[in-house]
Order: structure tokens, then C-alpha cells, then sequence
């Protein structure tokens, strides 16, 4: 038995653990505030630094570049105890030599980089400004400046994107903001420079001001709330420095310096004291959502009864959650059947059918999934194939995001690996369907897409911010370029015993396609048969394209897992549509067959117990919005035509539907409206399908699959006496899904 004076001791010891850790789990909010160099004029150095320190400062910031005035300033600061914070540069098409800011190195520093004007070689003179500011552990914050060539907060977001460097990040001043931004907009224009955000700079302001001397004021002085800045850095847990500009203040410099510093104390007082404001980021953290979209990704799972892929990550994640054995797309093609996740709508809906239509077009004040999140305070962002990739006059979606996407656009025939030649998108000349070469997974686009999902999943582990995090990766689609160790995981040879002669079956012709898309590559032959080496190399491509995406959602998973993320994240895996290799004579995609139209979801939250479960619900992706809207418990949207899931997670053997719909326009790529419209309905036991002109609606062609018995849909049973009832009611069904997707 323990002794009395252990339980003590014990007691005492775990109340002192929960006491640091209830003190520091309510830290104030207490940025360290520096004063910009051109509002200083102290005498020398040491007069300055001692001034600043009997004034309460931290430090100096922007100060100008010359090294050996920067060696002498951070001197006098570093016998004062403070620090020299920063060093305001200019880059336009030229890097910043190292000797500039050599003495800021190892020490914390910020590069506050303007760009005046932008030149073809912009991109690569600040992301070697970055580098090399990175092998001093300097960190560059663009500073988005008026009358430059990056002056807002959207611009300075798009050079970081297309620098692509760590070490690169967003600097936020109020008086630019101001003189350049919507002030309605701050809160969403620091919510999308959060991930990015190094420091931010104030002063006192007239809000709607449009002179500096309106916008660069004492901090006591205007009428723009500081606390409503400072609040919103709090709420983003910003924990950086803060700074005062003080360009060209009238009146004594140490006067007004004592007025802003007493001003600053009663604001970051306030702000620490003060209750988070009444929003849904503000409230209990709502979990996390992992959205992760595959691309023709078929159903061809080890978790859905694959005998020869190797896919353990995503068996992994369906031990973890719900397998819906019955989900199917809206359209099989990219553009229709993602802007129908997205926007909880069909395909009819929107008349959305093609690739080139953006729904920004159609319907610009509708409110996307990730964009609903992101007004309700989470942290959005993309990085890979969300939305459509190419092609389209409007760029993914930024509305729906916080902060600007990356690997999101281009053709899937530019991720190529070329040797000596960087890892990304090549603008090359369509060439074969396949290519099979021993590189590291980041010489293709969805290596590099899993290592950057990876590292801002390490980001939102110390984030209380919960986040809507869209990771979209490019393969298994065409072209099949697999690292060699992918290749290596299948035998041919047991790929080629698995692949049974078919019949191409009966349905009408109208039901097919001309396979454009696998014959647009230069080793498949235009017309006519493609070969037998040719239909065997196809399969063992796709093979590998799965196992190396699955490595790459593995990446993703583990970091979940490692940061303690898992039991807070709600894990979404889905595939945009089917794919045909050779079955019914096609290829690719464009049709409503049952391989186009079934599609892999996967649902994991880790608050439904027990998991691993399946399904056989017939359910439909555009069901997706309102399903995480409801299991995160925000507000619903109107007008969505899915329905929610929730019931079926807690209960497998619950329906939310007596059918599934999926269609397709004939031509497969038309050109200003459709002919025909093909409607498909899929039930428990049949797969239904007409083909109706779209100008007039007349039923053109039927088709009736039996699934017990015809699981292949080889044997259309349409027409015949014995199916009439069947077919009669089928029939009737199918007008009903029709006239409520129009609507």
C-alpha cells in the first residue's frame, strides 16, 4: 500500500503539472513591437538602442542595407539587449548578394523584400533571395507596397506561390493595406496569408483614409480599431512581431513614440484580455476535414476485393472508417463531376457537361464546400488537382480557398520526368502512355504534392485554427508514369493471366465512345485494334499509378498520425469517375457504364465507432457537401441537391436513396450544346439508361442491365417482354431523378 505522504506527493506533483499546463494553455497574446527605422532619431546607435529600451521597444526594425551601419547598429542594440529586427531591401530581377545581410545571420532576422517591378526573372531572383537568406536562417517577408508591382496582400500570395520556397513569407501593413485593400477584406486577406505570415506592421489610421498622413498617425490617434486587428492575429495564432511605421509623423519622434507605446500596451492588453470573438473559429474546434481526390481512379482496391493491387495506405484508411461499396459520380469527366462535388449540384443544374465551363460562369455568387468552410472560420486550402486543372478561362476556384493553391493546373501529359532537368510540369509535345523510369516520387507532380501536404500538416499541428485541407492527386490518369519501383511491384506476366477475353456486349452504339483520349498518346495507334503488348503495358501502368498514389496518401495519413492530428481529422478519400481498360471496346472515361460511373469513397471520423465498416447504400458524390457540412455541425446551405450521409455512418444498413443518377452528353466533347443526353440510373439490382435527343427529349436508345446475373452489363435486356414491368418502372423512376436535377 502506498504511503500517505506518496499520495501526497504525487497529488502535488500532478496539480502542478496541470497548473503549467492550464498557464500555459492561457498565455497572453503578447507579439514583441519594434519601431521602424524612419521614425527613429536618437543620435548615434547606442543612443538610439538605449532610447528605444527606456521606451519600452523591443528592437528597431526596416532598417536600410548598408552592412557595415548594420554591423554597428547591431552592436549598440545587442549591448542594450534588444534586438535589430529587419533590413528593408528591394529585388526586381537580381537576387540579394548574401554580403548584404550576413550580419543579420543566426540571429531571428526578417529581409523585408519589395518587388517594384515585376520582369521575367522576378520568380527567380526572390526565390534566390530566399535560399540563400536561408542558409543564414533569415527569413524573407515580401512587403507588399503601394504603387508596386506587388502591393497587395492576393499579389504578394501569388509570387509565393510561384516561388515555391519555405523560407518566403508575407509581411502585413496596415497603412498598404489600407491605401490599397478593401478594409471590409482584412479578415479574409489575413486569414489567407496566415499559413505565410512573418510579421505584420501598424500605425494609427484613418480607416477609410486615403493620404499617408491619414494613414501613417501616432497609434492613438484615427479611427481605425486596432483591436479589431490584433483580435483577428489572435484568433490566427500570430505570434510574431509587430512593428510601428512611423514615415513622416509630424511633431517630436519621442513624443510620438511614447504615445503609441502607451497605446500599444492598452491594445495588446485589451486583446489578451479579451474574450475570442462570437465565430465558429473562435468557439470549441470543430475537426479538421483531409479532403483527398484521386483522378480516374476506378474501383480496383485491395479494400474493395482487387486480388493483385497493392494499395495497404488506402486499405489502411478503410480499416479506419466507412467503405461505401455503391457510390457513383455524376458525370464521368472531370470538370462536371468535380464542379458537382464542390458545389453540391448536378451536373444539370449548373448545365455544366463539358471541360472549358467554369461554374464561376454560370453561377458566380454560389458557394462552393471548401468556400462555406472557409467563411465559417476554417483554414482552407488546396494543394494538387481539386477543380478542373486546364483549359479554363477562370483558374481553380480562389474564393474557395484561404490562401492560394499550388500544383493545381497544368496537363496531365507535362508531368514528365526529363533528365538534368528540374522536377516539375514540362510544356513537351504529347509523347507516349507511359513512362518507367528509377527516380524519386517528386519527379512526378503527386510526389511533390504528398510532400507539401506533409509539411502543412506539420503547420496545423500548433495551430488552433481547424483547417479544410484538399489534397488532389493526379494520378492514375493517363499518362502512366509511375516511378520504376512501382512498375516492380507487379509481375506481367500474372497481370496478363488476369485479364479474361470480353465481349464488347450489346448495348447501342450511341452508349460507346471513340477513345480519343488514350489514342491522343504517340505508342497507341489512332484507329483501329490497339495489341495485345499494348493492352497489357496499359494495365500494368495503371496498376503502378495506383500503388505510387497510394504511397503518396500513405505520406499524407502517417503525417496525420505522427502530429496527433488523426483523432481530430475527419478523412475523406473519393475518385472524380471510373475508367475503362479495353472493357466494352473503350478506354478512359465519357461514358455511363458501370466502370465509369462506380467510383471508390471512403468516409473515416474518428468520432463513429466501430470502424471499419462497409456499406452497400447507394449513394451519389454530390452527397459529399452536405454530408461534412452536417458532420462538422455547420450551418447548412441552400439548394444542394445531395443529401447527407451522416445516418448511413452510424447505421451501414441505412439508405438515403432508391437510386443513384449519372449521365453523359453524346458527343463525349461537343461543341456548343450536346445531341443527346444520355440519364442512368442505378439501383440495387439494375442499371438503367436512355438516351434522349437533348434539343426535343425523344428517347433515342435504351439500355437494361441486370446486375445479379450481368455484373459486366454485356446483355442489354431493354425491350424485351419479359423485362416490360421492370423496365416500365425504371422508366418512371428515372423521370422523376431527371426533374429534380433540373431544378
Amino acid at each position: 500500500m502506498m504511503r500517505p505522504t506518496l499520495w501526497l506527493s504525487l497529488f502535488l506533483f500532478i496539480a502542478h503539472i496541470s497548473l503549467a499546463a492550464a498557464a500555459e494553455s492561457e498565455k497572453p497574446f503578447a507579439p514583441k513591437f519594434y519601431a521602424f527605422e524612419n521614425g527613429v532619431a536618437f543620435g548615434d546607435y547606442q543612443q538610439e538602442a538605449e532610447t528605444l529600451k527606456q521606451l519600452g521597444c523591443d528592437g528597431i526594425s526596416q532598417v536600410s542595407g548598408d552592412p557595415e551601419k548594420l554591423t554597428q547598429r547591431i552592436a549598440a542594440y545587442d549591448k542594450a539587449g534588444l534586438q535589430v529586427l529587419s533590413v528593408y531591401l528591394n529585388v526586381d530581377d537580381a537576387p540579394i548578394a548574401a554580403d548584404t545581410v550576413r550580419p543579420l545571420a543566426d540571429r531571428g532576422a526578417l529581409i523585408e523584400l519589395t518587388v517594384r517591378k515585376m520582369t521575367p526573372d522576378t520568380v527567380a531572383a526572390v526565390r534566390q533571395t530566399a535560399e540563400m537568406a536561408s542558409q543564414l536562417h533569415i527569413r524573407v517577408a515580401l512587403y507588399p507596397h503601394h504603387g508596386f508591382a506587388v502591393a497587395t496582400i492576393p499579389q504578394a500570395l501569388d509570387l509565393i506561390a510561384k516561388v515555391d520556397h519555405p523560407n518566403l513569407g508575407v509581411m502585413f501593413n496596415l497603412c498598404h493595406f489600407l491605401k490599397n485593400e478593401d478594409p471590409q477584406e482584412m479578415a479574409k486577406a489575413l486569414q489567407q496569408a496566415a499559413p505565410h505570415l512573418f510579421a505584420v506592421s501598424t500605425a494609427g489610421a484613418d480607416r477609410d483614409g486615403t493620404d499617408w498622413s491619414q494613414l501613417i498617425q501616432p497609434l492613438d490617434q484615427g479611427d481605425f480599431v486596432q483591436q479589431r486587428l490584433f483580435l483577428q492575429l489572435k484568433q490566427l495564432g500570430f505570434d510574431g512581431p509587430v512593428s510601428l511605421q512611423c514615415y513622416a509623423v509630424p511633431g517630436d519622434k519621442k513624443q510620438n513614440l511614447q504615445r503609441s507605446i502607451a497605446a500599444w500596451r492598452k491594445i495588446i492588453a485589451a486583446t489578451s484580455a479579451a474574450a475570442e470573438p462570437a465565430t465558429p473559429a473562435a468557439s470549441a474546434k470543430r475537426p479538421n476535414v483531409l479532403f483527398i481526390a484521386v483522378d480516374d481512379f476506378r474501383v480496383q482496391l485491395g479494400c474493395y476485393g482487387d486480388p493483385l493491387v497493392k494499395t495497404p495506405n488506402i486499405d489502411r484508411l478503410a480499416g479506419r472508417g466507412m467503405l461505401f461499396q455503391q457510390a457513383y459520380c455524376q458525370q464521368a469527366l472531370c470538370n462536371p463531376s468535380r464542379t458537382s462535388v464542390l458545389t453540391g449540384r448536378y451536373p444539370d443544374s449548373l448545365g455544366i457537361w463539358n471541360l472549358p465551363t467554369h461554374f464561376r460562369e454560370v453561377a458566380p455568387q454560389i458557394v462552393t464546400l471548401p468556400q462555406h468552410f472557409r467563411q465559417l472560420g476554417y483554414y482552407a486550402r488546396d494543394i494538387g488537382k481539386i477543380f478542373h486543372n486546364y483549359g479554363q478561362k477562370i483558374e481553380n476556384d480562389p474564393l474557395s480557398w484561404s490562401t492560394p493553391s499550388i500544383y493545381d493546373i497544368g496537363a496531365h501529359s507535362q508531368d514528365w520526368y526529363v533528365e538534368g532537368q528540374p522536377f516539375e510540369l514540362h510544356k513537351l509535345p504529347k509523347g507516349p502512355s507511359f513512362q518507367r523510369v528509377d527516380v524519386p516520387d517528386e519527379a512526378y507532380l503527386d510526389g511533390r504534392i504528398a510532400a507539401a501536404a506533409v509539411k502543412e500538416i506539420e503547420r496545423q499541428a500548433d495551430l488552433q485554427q481547424p483547417f479544410f485541407l484538399a489534397v488532389g492527386f493526379w494520378k492514375p490518369h493517363l499518362p502512366f508514369n509511375a516511378p520504376q519501383k512501382y512498375w516492380d511491384l507487379y509481375d506481367p506476366a500474372e497481370i496478363e493471366s488476369s485479364l479474361q477475353p470480353q465481349s464488347p456486349g450489346d448495348a447501342p452504339e450511341i452508349a460507346r465512345h471513340d477513345n480519343r483520349e488514350v489514342r491522343g498518346y504517340t505508342d497507341i495507334p489512332k484507329q483501329g485494334e490497339i495489341s495485345a503488348a499494348a493492352n497489357l503495358r496499359l494495365h500494368h501502368g495503371y496498376y503502378a499509378a495506383i500503388s505510387f498514389v497510394d504511397a503518396q496518401i500513405g505520406k499524407v495519413l502517417d503525417a496525420l498520425e505522427a502530429t496527433g492530428q488523426a483523432d481530430d481529422t475527419i478523412v475523406v478519400l473519393w475518385s472524380d469517375h471510373g475508367f475503362h481498360l479495353g472493357e466494352h471496346e473503350l478506354w478512359c472515361k465519357t461514358s455511363n457504364f458501370e466502370l465509369d460511373a462506380h467510383v471508390p469513397l471512403l468516409i473515416a471520423d474518428p468520432r463513429v465507432r466501430p470502424a471499419q465498416r462497409k456499406t452497400t447504400a447507394l449513394v451519389e458524390l454530390v452527397d459529399l457537401y452536405p454530408t461534412l457540412v452536417d458532420l462538422c455541425e455547420l450551418p447548412p446551405v441552400e439548394n444542394l441537391d445531395g443529401k447527407s450521409l451522416r445516418p448511413i455512418l452510424h447505421d451501414p444498413s441505412h439508405t438515403v436513396r432508391t437510386s443513384a443518377l449519372t449521365q453523359h452528353p453524346r458527343p463525349a466533347y461537343y461543341k456548343g450544346k450536346p445531341d443527346v443526353m444520355g440519364y442512368s440510373i442505378r439501383t440495387d439490382q439494375y442499371r438503367y439508361t436512355e438516351w434522349r435527343n437533348f434539343a426535343t427529349g425523344a428517347v433515342e436508345a435504351v439500355e437494361l442491365y441486370d446486375h445479379q446475373t450481368d455484373p459486366a452489363e454485356l446483355h442489354n435486356l431493354a425491350g424485351q417482354d419479359s423485362q416490360q414491368s421492370t423496365q416500365t418502372n425504371l422508366a418512371v423512376a428515372l423521370e422523376h431523378r431527371i426533374a429534380a436535377a433540373k431544378k
